[in-house]
C-alpha cells in the first residue's frame, strides 16, 4: 500500500475519457528545465483530480493549466494524457470556454505558524486569524495539525497564502526521523471543509486547504 493510499487519497476513479487531458511538449525553459502545459478540456475539476495523482499541489494551478517538468510529463501520459503541440491544447481548450489568461498568478505568504504542541495549536487562530476570513480555515489547519502530531516526531508549518479572491492554507508536515508520517485524517473532509490536495514528497506531506472568501467575487474549494 502507498503511503497516499494509506492517508485516504489513493488513485481516484479511472478517468471516462483520459484523452480529455492534454499535455504539451515539454518545451519552456525556466530555472534549469523544460516545461510543459496541463489541462483537461471537460473541466477544471477533472484536470485537479488527475493532478493530484500526480503528486501536484492545488497552489500550482494557474488558471487553466499546471506546468509540468518533462519528468512528470512522460508520468501524465503513463496515466493516460494525450500528447499535443501547444497550437492543438490552446485550440481546444478555447473551444471547451476554459481558456483563462490571469493577469496576476503569484500566491502571497500572508501568516505563517509553527506547530510542536498544544500550545502552538491553541494560539492558531490567534496567529492565523487575521488573515484568514473564514475561520473554518483555521479549524481545518488545526485539526490536520493535531492529528499529525499525534505521529511521533513530526515537524508541522502552517501557511495562509493569498492570490486575488483566493485563499489557501498549507499544513506541512515532516517526519523528525527521516521517515514519512502517516496523517490519519478523514479522507477528503476535515472539520466540514474540503481537502482538495494531499501531496508526498520524501519525509514532507503537505495538505491544502481552500475555501470561499467572504465578501469576495469567487470562491474556492
Amino acid at each position: 500500500m502507498t503511503r497516499l493510499a494509506r492517508l485516504g487519497v489513493g488513485d481516484p476513479p479511472t478517468l471516462a475519457d483520459p484523452v480529455s487531458i492534454l499535455v504539451d511538449d515539454a518545451i519552456w525553459p525556466w530555472r534549469g528545465r523544460r516545461w510543459a502545459h496541463l489541462v483537461s478540456d471537460r473541466s477544471h475539476e477533472e484536470l485537479h483530480r488527475f493532478a493530484n495523482r500526480l503528486g501536484l499541489r492545488r497552489v500550482s494551478f494557474q488558471d487553466d493549466h499546471y506546468d509540468i517538468d518533462g519528468e512528470r510529463r512522460e508520468a501524465a501520459i503513463a496515466l493516460g494524457a494525450a500528447p499535443v503541440d501547444s497550437r492543438e491544447l490552446v485550440r481546444r481548450l478555447r473551444e471547451a470556454g476554459l481558456r483563462r489568461r490571469g493577469t496576476d498568478r503569484r500566491w502571497s505568504e500572508v501568516a505563517r505558524a509553527a506547530v510542536a504542541g498544544r500550545s502552538d495549536l491553541e494560539r492558531l487562530p490567534e496567529v492565523l486569524a487575521p488573515a484568514t476570513p473564514n475561520g473554518r480555515l483555521v479549524d481545518a489547519a488545526g485539526h490536520v495539525a493535531e492529528r499529525a502530531l499525534s505521529v511521533g516526531g513530526v515537524r508541522i508549518a502552517i501557511a495562509v497564502l493569498s492570490r486575488r479572491d483566493e485563499l489557501a492554507v498549507l499544513v506541512v508536515s515532516e517526519g523528525g526521523d527521516g521517515s514519512a508520517p502517516d496523517v490519519p485524517f478523514e479522507p477528503r473532509r476535515v472539520a466540514d471543509l474540503e481537502v482538495v490536495s494531499v501531496s508526498a514528497l520524501g519525509a514532507t506531506t503537505t495538505v491544502e486547504l481552500f475555501a470561499p472568501v467572504q465578501g469576495a467575487g469567487g470562491t474556492q474549494g
